[in-house]
Order: structure tokens, then sequence, then C-alpha cells
């Protein structure tokens, strides 16, 4: 086992729930290569 690993970064202020979400939406977009934002589904007919 390594022991050489020193610690990267000490997130201040701590990461939220949203910007996590967020990053993980951006990451996607990227990988993908979605340019536009997908058009918004109302939940009512996403179910249907």
């Amino acid at each position: 086992m390594c022991r050489n690993i020193p610690q990267l970064h000490i997130s201040e202020p701590p990461t939220t729930e949203d910007g996590v979400r967020a990053a993980a939406i951006r990451f996607v977009r990227k990988v993908s290569g979605a340019l536009h934002h997908a058009p918004a589904v109302p939940l009512s007919s996403a179910a249907s």
C-alpha cells in the first residue's frame, strides 16, 4: 500500500447535494456531447 498519497483539497465551504448534482449533470453532458438542455417534461406526462 502506498503511503505517499497527499490530501488534494479541503472543501471550504462543504459541498452541498445540489452542487454534487450540478457537477454530475455537467459531467454527463460533457461526456455525451450534449450541447443544449433537454426540453422539460412535466412529471404528469412522464409517468404515462
